[in-house]
């Protein structure tokens, strides 16, 4: 063999511990089949490399791992001294990017501008992350086996054409080409029938807006963060389809996508695609929840309406109003147009904060309002009609398979479907106080929900929920002191804002200091109480308006001798 061992090499030291110090993978290298033994410089120096055993299964071939020519475009040879260069694990040390240029690289002097990779090599563990002067790799092969290393990032490539990835058993990710600034197009040249996109792959390319799949491809699966922040204008997918998480999001160019086969879309996969105003399915799509999460733009969807559809999977798409073109919710009634009617009982009451579902919850609650709520009812009164109307109105689903149901977990589920858990009597309450006037927020503990309503001038917690099981009025109006006191699952409590409907909610924890009849504001309820309700109803002292509130102990708007009576019995019980 026409070449020198390593150690014996007349290269200079200073160059062989300028190499150490960014030396490839070995460990990686010697994972592969075969192993591979002593290393080499090629005769003309520009080539470090491996050479393997040779055994009953593979040949003896050889792989590079180091290049120290002068040459920017680079070549790599398919044979050294008569021996198949089959494995690529590559350093190109003399072509090392100089940083200083790192914010003008197209104009830097020194770096690797292209390479060529000849179809004999067929294992590729190699990472050019560090050669941001890249404009063109070349793939002579149509296959390759791509290792954990092979991140070709942040390099000036625009266009490239790549093998067929074969399976690689030693790492799940591969072949990179994320963060590339200018990409714009990749093609396949060959696939198998059914192909993965891998996780991540093109992640952060905002230019790339071409794909090319070969005919024969006709089942894709897009990894998650596959596509992530790319430069798609549209996407016209002939194949049968699955999507893993966040495949497309925050695709800020994307305005329509179009499924023509089978279809799998998993949550987020299209997230944030803000730009997004179409969605077209030929066949029955599985959708996860939180598909088109916050596809802020979306319009108009079009699916097969002979199939049932997980409406869920467009929550939060608060401008979706039409379905095949056609609107769902008549302004005029108030309610959906009959045709669309049962399509949304059938699909969509799953969704929350979609557009034709937010309208008509609007309306409806507009219209309780109008009709329910009078100009001279006090705080107070406000609250105990809308408490009532929930409880009246919705079933409490008891069940832990009712439990799970999203459907009982939305906005509209008490305005749709007449039952809910702790969540959806909750969101309702929440959406009908804003609506009359009343200032109120959204709190959960680990296994509830309830509301925080602020009457008068004080924040007092009202849980309609255990109120409608327990067919009274328990719950109705207690400060924090007494919740905690209770313990269970009123024990703690934060707030959350379950959608953007509630976003008028206040950012801070309401506290709720006074308990009902601490009318004295000492966050007690005693005889210091019973005293100064005496003098308020004797007219020999003043309350303010936004403490007399807490004086209303039977809810019915004015201060008398009745709520003296229930003030009396809670100083003396304590309760």
């Amino acid at each position: 063999m026409k070449c020198m061992k390593k150690a014996a090499a007349a290269m200079s030291a200073a160059m062989i511990t300028a190499s150490a110090a960014a030396m490839p993978n070995v460990s990686a290298i010697e994972r592969w089949e075969p192993r591979y033994i002593d290393s080499y410089f090629s005769e003309d120096g520009r080539w470090v490399y491996m050479v393997s055993d040779e055994t009953e299964e593979y040949e003896k071939h050889i792989c590079i791992i180091e290049y120290y020519g002068e040459e920017a475009d680079v070549v790599i040879p398919a044979e050294i001294d008569g021996l198949p260069v089959k494995s690529l694990c590559a350093c190109f040390y003399t072509q090392a990017f100089d940083p200083s240029y790192e914010d003008d690289p197209e104009n830097a002097p020194r770096g690797l501008r292209s390479l060529v990779i000849p179809a004999s090599v067929t294992d590729i563990d190699m990472p050019l992350r560090d050669y941001p002067t890249l404009k063109s790799i070349v793939f002579e092969g149509d296959e390759a086996r791509f290792h954990s290393m092979s991140e070709f990032e942040n390099t000036l490539i625009e266009e490239i054409e790549l093998p067929k990835p074969l399976p690689d058993t030693y790492c799940y990710r591969g072949l990179s080409l994320a963060n590339n600034p200018k990409l714009r197009k990749v093609a396949y040249k060959k696939l198998d029938d059914e192909f993965l996109i891998s996780n991540s792959i093109f992640e952060n390319c905002p230019q790339l807006c071409e794909l090319v799949i070969p005919e024969n491809c006709t089942k894709l699966t897009f990894g998650g963060n596959s596509c992530m922040n790319t430069g798609f204008t549209e996407l016209d997918l002939t194949q049968d389809i699955n999507l893993y998480p966040s495949a497309f999001s925050r695709c800020e160019k994307l305005r329509s996508v179009t499924f023509h086969g089978r279809t799998n879309i998993h949550s987020a996969a299209f997230g944030e695609c803000h730009a997004l105003s179409n969605v077209t399915f030929d066949q029955y799509p599985d959708l996860f929840p939180n598909a088109f999460n916050n596809c802020t733009s979306l319009e108009n969807i079009d699916y097969p309406t002979d199939t049932q559809i997980n409406g869920s999977g467009f929550s939060n798409c608060p401008n979706l109003r039409s379905i095949n073109s056609e609107p769902v919710f008549d302004e005029s009634t108030g309610d959906f147009y009959p045709k669309m009617k049962e399509l949304v009982m059938l699909d969509f009451t799953t969704a929350d904060n979609v557009g034709f579902i937010n309208d008509y919850l609007n309306a409806k609650i507009k219209k309780f309002v109008a009709e329910e709520i009078t100009p001279d009812m006090t705080d107070i009164e406000k609250l105990r009609v809308i408490h009532d109307w929930v409880c009246a109105n919705t079933e409490y689903e008891p069940s832990a398979l009712h439990y799970k149901d999203l459907s009982n977990h939305v906005d509209s589920s008490v305005f749709l479907s007449g039952q809910s858990v702790c969540e959806g009597y909750a969101r309702a309450m929440n959406l009908m106080c804003h609506a009359a006037g009343l200032e109120s927020c959204y709190v959960i503990s680990s296994d509830h929900a309830w509301n925080i309503v602020k009457i008068g001038g004080h924040w007092l917690h009202t849980d309609s929920t255990w109120d409608d099981v327990n067919q009274n009025t328990d719950w109705f109006l207690h400060s924090d002191s007494e919740l905690k006191a209770e313990g269970g699952s009123h024990k703690r409590w934060m707030l959350s804002c379950p959608s953007d409907l509630h976003s008028f909610q206040t950012d801070t924890l309401p506290e709720s200091d006074c308990p009902m009849g601490d009318v004295n504001t000492d966050s007690k309820v005693g005889a210091a109480d019973l005293v100064t309700f005496s003098r308020y109803l004797l007219g020999a002292q003043d309350i303010s308006a936004d403490d007399i509130v807490l004086a209303d102990l039977n809810f019915d708007g004015s201060y008398d001798c009745f709520d003296m009576v229930r003030l009396r019995k809670k100083a003396v019980s304590g309760s």
